[in-house]
């Protein structure tokens, strides 16, 4: 073994080669989608100095998975997970092609990012399903809260240095350049999935439908296993608290550093930064937290405690430097919940069946989700807050740390029986 690397746990799955290949491959595509955010959000508030408008295109790049999400669920289930994985990485850079085409040429209008955002929806939404069930093809059951966690820690940690170079590079390259960079960091992700093959060797040929068996007699088997357990079901359900999150943020941060910290779109770049540099630090130490003191059954509720405490206190800062703390903070206690929820469901859950009950998990999160922003960005577009703040925008903050809240006192009827049940 290298010996850099024997100061790892038996159970890191940076161990392999083929791991860091894909680490290092997934790092290039994490940095281009930090570009491709900062280029569409801030061109948007820009345009509009809307919230709501920030919101609505927030539920663009969710409802439409609803539509695919079943059906994707199958596909993974029944086909090549890692080609399936290439493909959608290659359909979204030729979007983000397009719009880079459609902005050099002068062609493009601000009401494109709607349309964009619905068409790359379709792919994400088989993307991370696909990536689930991959994972749990290749890795070890003992791997998979290091890889779910390494996962996090590196796809933040590129996003957010993508999201600060954007940042700070945007009045010099402007939203045609970060589109540019997305697309050519998701061709990246093209060639690495193809080339994974060589350490990772596809283990299994593509699982085919049983004779007679239609896509919904397959999802319809799928579900039987979600009714079979509905208390991991529920469970799993947490792993939309980053999500949930990070598109709360989403809302709120591109006007509270514009309008509130008079920050600009470095200052944006600065406060997305700041979330994922706390997901990378929940991701880098949760595994080696967790070994020394094991998981406690109330930790998610902890966890989302303490996401809805940083949520209220980000909105009493003044300057740019507290609010990126605040929001390191607010990064790692979301991700805390959503690391452990997502290792439990592949750690739970057979190979064969993944991809269909992953679909309907996550077709329960994306239909818990549009609400959740659109009454958010509806409230942030006041004239003032209703709560604490007479800046909504602020107060925009402590709606969604009500929000986290009553996902905290779900979690300890959901949650916390769950993780005693799996102590025992």
């Amino acid at each position: 073994m290298n010996e850099r690397l024997k100061f790892l746990a038996p159970s890191n799955p940076l161990q392999r080669p083929g791991y860091r290949f894909l680490m290092s491959f997934s790092l290039l595509v994490a940095m281009g989608g930090g570009f491709h955010f900062i280029g569409s959000y801030w061109i948007l508030y820009r345009e509009t100095s809307s919230p709501s408008s920030v919101a609505w295109l927030i539920i663009a790049y969710w409802v439409p998975s609803l539509f695919v999400m079943p059906v994707a669920g199958v596909i993974v289930d029944r086909s090549n997970r890692r080609l399936i994985l290439a493909a959608t990485c290659a359909y979204l850079a030729a979007l983000s092609g397009v719009m880079t085409v459609l902005m050099a040429a002068g062609l493009f209008q601000v009401e494109y990012l709607y349309p964009y955002g619905v068409l790359s929806s379709l792919a994400h939404g088989v993307f991370w399903n696909a990536l689930l069930a991959y994972l749990k093809d290749v890795l070890t059951t003992d791997e998979l809260l290091h890889a779910n966690s390494l996962n996090t820690a590196l796809f933040q940690g590129g996003y957010l240095l993508g999201a600060g170079l954007a940042g700070v590079l945007y009045y010099r390259i402007g939203a045609v350049g970060c589109f540019a960079i997305d697309s050519a960091s998701l061709s990246v992700g093209v060639m690495g999935w193809l080339t994974i093959k060589r350490w990772f060797p596809d283990k299994r040929s593509a699982i085919k439908a049983q004779k007679g068996h239609s896509f919904f007699s397959d999802y319809w088997e799928g579900l039987q296993h979600v009714r079979s357990d509905k208390l991991l079901f529920l469970f799993a359900l947490f792993a939309i608290v980053p999500r949930v999150s990070a598109q709360m943020l989403n809302v709120l941060v591109v006007g509270f550093s514009k309008d509130v910290l008079l920050a600009g779109s470095a200052g944006f770049g600065v406060l997305d930064m700041a979330y994922g540099v706390g997901a990378m630090g929940c991701g880098f130490c949760l595994p080696l937290l967790l070994r020394r003191f094991k998981l406690r059954a109330m930790l998610p509720t902890v966890a989302l405690l303490g996401a809805a405490i940083s949520c209220v206190a980000v909105s009493f800062t003044n300057d740019l430097a507290t609010a990126a703390i605040v929001l390191v903070g607010f990064g790692a206690c979301a991700h805390t919940v959503g690391i452990i929820s997502s290792t439990a469901l592949q750690r739970a859950v057979a190979p064969e069946v993944i991809g269909r009950i992953t679909s309907t998990i996550q077709v329960c999160q994306y239909l818990m989700i549009p609400p959740i922003i659109w009454l958010l960005g509806e409230y942030a577009s006041f004239d003032s807050g209703r709560m604490i703040h007479t800046s909504v925008l602020r107060d925009g903050f402590v709606a969604a740390s009500m929000i986290l809240l009553l996902l905290a006192v779900f979690s300890l009827f959901t949650a916390y029986p769950f993780l005693r049940r799996s102590s025992s």
